[in-house]
């Protein structure tokens, strides 16, 4: 009967260090599959999140966010003439893309940067095509 004891308690420790050897491994495989989703989303960007994006300063989006900006200007009396020097863009995929704009412009010596979020729907037509969902607000800078 010991011997029958002994054995089951030999059988017994080995199936829980089975089990936490087996813990162990999901843990790590978890672990390794959740540091592989991060890697590929940081890479090729998150869908539906907002990844960096180039957009040139005659780019369809660009000319189209100025003329909402100096529309803004107008409105408020402003009509100096200012010159984009340079945007950054962030770019989020959605039914279109939405485009997040921070334009640098110039007007003699002072210095405005302007936000404003465009929505492009690119297989539509004007003036659909092209939407304003934020901005722009523009500050002095």
């Amino acid at each position: 009967m010991t011997r029958h004891f002994g054995s089951l308690l030999c059988q017994s420790v080995s199936t829980k260090q089975l089990k936490a050897g087996l813990r162990m491994s999901n843990l790590w495989s978890l672990s390794v599959f959740c540091l592989t989703l991060y890697v590929t989303c940081q890479a090729f960007g998150l869908p539906g999140g907002w990844s960096p994006a180039t957009l040139a300063n005659d780019h369809p989006v660009v000319v189209f966010l100025m003329t909402k900006v100096n529309q803004t200007y107008a409105e408020q009396g402003d009509s100096a003439e200012r010159t984009l020097v340079k945007t950054e863009v962030k770019q989020q995929v959605v039914a279109g893309v939405n485009y997040d704009i921070t334009a640098y412009l110039e007007a003699g010596l002072e210095r405005d940067k302007c936000v404003g979020v465009v929505w492009a729907r690119e297989w539509l037509n004007e003036p659909d095509r092209y939407q304003l969902t934020k901005g722009p607000n523009c500050t002095k800078v």
